[in-house]
């Protein structure tokens, strides 16, 4: 009598192994997240709590080179911070340099990460905070540019102890930020809040003065700068800080935006050392005092280098104190350097003018600009342009005293050719000029002090 020996079930083998996997890993699961609530309410624990507020101040302020102070600390899951009524000392001892409500911080969790560079911050979100900068008597940079040069180094520092954290920040958020500058010796104060801004970065390399940034978004900014009589410096008390200034650098900061967006902006700009009341018409614009609002900003493929800026325009609007509206400013290449403002493939509306085509402004520095009609020279391609006397005797009153402009400043001049010069120095070639009535001029042109002098005023 043979006896049948039962063949084992290779599918049956093949589920109990899979049963007894998934019941490894759900227990696996169960554990880590039994770990990660128990950390979670250890956490919680005041003394841990303090533990940890006395830690982060310690690296904070070891790392910055001087006091950092929170208030208490809130940890967000396992990644982002929050430390409330963080302050950080100025470097000049008893003031503030930074103090925030909220500072969030958020810390990269990738593994890899961890093991390779340690624990690392990627984003920093600020919220009602303040920033003083102040630069020390024969120093060369402020506060807060050496506290950057502290946080991003040339070369780190050796570390006996190792340092537990680094920077590699790839977004910013502002809410409620203000920065303020007062310069009693130099005669400045500025004032910059934000009501929002947030920045990504494609590369944040301050040692090698290189930033990348994809985007910026900034909402309701305001700028303001009061110029007023310096006072001399008196004999000071130096405070003796490792300038990172000191150190030879030949590197030239470079930087590049993608994207800049700007919305519902503010800008004044009041010169009580040059004039110290307004006494200009209130239709004309003033130098000396402007107040700007409802500006919006659109750039794309902006770079900095070597003091000149590049990019492309697609949108800048605004409105002045004047009642002088710019609807709309757009170029398909932008130029501004010291001695050189070049508009391409340029569109200018406002409600009175169209201007197209080209607009190059030359000077010897940005302060000509306070004395357009003799310091600054044009060279001007107008197609198919309708330009507005009132809004061209917005950048040069002066014309106000010539007959021709005062009697016709509600009138729209179409232009076609080229204008070159200084206004009161100006020429005119190739041109094509029609008036409302019907007159129509064709032919060049040149003139001298079509608007008064400017220099003496």
């Amino acid at each position: 009598m043979s006896i049948i020996v039962p063949q084992p079930d290779s599918k049956s083998n093949a589920r109990q192994i899979a049963s007894l996997l998934v019941r490894w890993l759900i227990r696996l699961i169960f554990s880590v997240l039994g770990l990660l609530l128990f950390c979670m309410l250890i956490f919680l624990l005041q003394p841990v709590q303090n533990w940890v507020v006395q830690k982060v101040s310690t690296e904070v302020s070891e790392k910055l080179e001087t006091k950092v102070k929170v208030g208490r600390l809130r940890l967000n899951f396992f990644d982002k911070i929050t430390l409330e009524d963080f302050f950080v000392e100025d470097l000049q001892k008893g003031d503030t340099l930074l103090f925030s409500e909220n500072l969030k911080v958020n810390f990269v969790t990738n593994p890899f990460v961890l093991i390779r560079r340690g624990l690392t911050i990627e984003e920093i979100s600020l919220e009602n905070a303040t920033f003083n900068l102040r630069k020390a008597p024969k120093a060369k940079e402020t506060n807060l540019e050496i506290i950057l040069h502290r946080l991003f180094p040339a070369k780190p520092k050796a570390d006996k102890k190792g340092s537990s954290f680094r920077m590699d920040i790839r977004r910013l958020n502002l809410y409620e930020v203000a920065f303020l500058k007062d310069d009693k010796v130099k005669g400045q104060r500025l004032y910059t809040a934000l009501y929002e801004g947030k920045v990504v970065f494609r590369q944040l390399d301050i040692p090698g003065k290189r930033i990348d940034i994809r985007s910026i978004m900034l909402n309701q900014p305001i700028l303001q700068i009061d110029e007023f009589e310096g006072i001399p410096a008196a004999i000071e008390t130096v405070l003796q800080i490792a300038d990172t200034s000191a150190i030879k650098d030949t590197a030239l900061l470079k930087v590049r935006i993608e994207n800049f967006q700007m919305n519902d902006g503010m800008f004044s700009l009041h010169n009580y050392a040059r004039a110290p009341v307004r006494t200009t018409p209130a239709d004309e614009l003033d130098y000396q005092h402007m107040d700007v609002s409802d500006i919006d900003i659109d750039i794309q493929n902006f770079s900095f280098y070597r003091e000149t800026y590049l990019g492309t325009i697609k949108k800048i609007a605004l409105k002045e104190r004047s009642g002088f509206v710019l609807n709309e400013l757009s170029a398909i290449s932008a130029k501004v350097s010291s001695d050189t403002t070049e508009l391409l493939g340029l569109k200018i509306k406002t409600p009175y003018s169209e201007i197209g085509d080209t607009l190059v402004f030359r000077h010897r520095e940005l302060a000509d600009y306070e004395i357009f009609p003799d310091a600054v020279n044009m060279q001007g391609n107008f197609h198919n342009a309708s330009v507005a006397v009132r809004d061209i005797m917005t950048f040069a009153p002066g014309l106000k005293s010539n007959a021709f402009f005062a009697n016709n400043k509600d009138e729209v001049v179409l232009i076609d050719g080229e204008i070159r010069g200084r206004v009161n120095n100006l020429r005119g070639r190739d041109l094509d000029i029609r008036l409302s009535d019907g007159s129509r001029l064709n032919g060049s042109f040149s003139s001298r002090n079509l608007a008064v002098k400017m220099r003496n005023s």
